[in-house]
């Protein structure tokens, strides 16, 4: 026996609720691509910001970079002499602002104040044993200087070699 269709199985009606839902599916990827297309303008937006701020920040750091060259040069200078240790008579790095320094000991060298300056921060701890009035030891760390140096302020004939 045939059976009876009803409204719900027509053909037409099928077709119609297939067309429904491509239609769906169409304004779907419309939206899709329009928010796709709004995405990748604003990463091109994000992706020039950056590229502005690092160029903003490279300029920043030469312009500190040049300042920081500027106060060493304009600093007062100073002859300074760092002694060798019967160890150790290797040359000396001191660094200042992104400036080094390579002094070679045993020799008086013009340098800016902020080098002399460096050196006195320079410091150790050195272990030592001390004994208590009961007898006990114990052992204490006291500051040294990591460097023997001397400061002497220069004369003119020194000032004219610096230059």
């Amino acid at each position: 026996m045939a059976e009876n269709k009803t409204q719900d199985q027509t053909p037409s009606d099928n077709v119609q609720k297939l067309r429904t839902e491509l239609e769906a599916a169409r304004a779907e990827t419309a939206e899709a691509r329009q928010a796709l297309q709004k995405a990748e303008e604003e990463q091109k937006a994000a992706a020039q910001e950056v590229k502005t701020l690092r160029k903003t920040a490279a300029m920043q750091a030469a312009m500190e970079e040049k300042r920081a060259m500027h106060q060493l040069r304009q600093q007062e200078k100073v002859l300074l002499t760092i002694n060798s240790e019967p160890n150790d008579s290797t040359p000396v790095m001191v660094s200042v602002n992104g400036y080094a320094y390579r002094i070679n000991r045993d020799e008086p060298v013009l340098v800016p104040r902020a080098v002399a300056e460096a050196l006195k921060l320079a410091i150790m701890e050195v272990p030592q044993v001390k004994r208590d009035p009961n007898g006990q030891e114990r052992t204490v760390f006291r500051h040294v200087n990591r460097f023997s140096f001397s400061v002497e302020t220069p004369t003119e004939n020194d000032q004219a070699e610096d230059a």
